[in-house]
């Protein structure tokens, strides 16, 4: 199970771009937002709303590629579990 955690970013490249793409934004935001002394004007800023309606865009549809993608890892799961009656011996191989 781990492996296929640490392999998102291999098996997801697009949405791991597209992350990168919103955790650079973000940083962007909070380094400008640092520099300004009022939140107000830091959150108003030209840009800004255009950059958070993008990144929540592209998080949108990174959270839907997961949804399906755990639910067919699942899926294979449970289908592994039913076609043995050794289940412990899957679970040991899983991890």
């Amino acid at each position: 199970m781990i492996k296929y955690f640490i392999n998102k970013q291999r098996q997801l490249p697009t949405e791991s771009k597209l992350f990168g793409n919103v955790d650079k934004a973000w940083r962007d935001i909070m380094r400008r937002t640092v520099d300004r002394t009022n939140a107000l004007k830091a959150g108003t800023a030209p840009g800004v709303l255009e950059m958070l309606q993008s990144s929540n865009t592209s998080l949108e549809k990174i959270h839907k590629c997961l949804e399906v993608c755990t639910v067919s890892y699942c899926g294979l799961v449970c289908a592994l579990l039913q076609s043995t009656s050794n289940c412990w011996l899957i679970l040991c191989q899983i991890k």
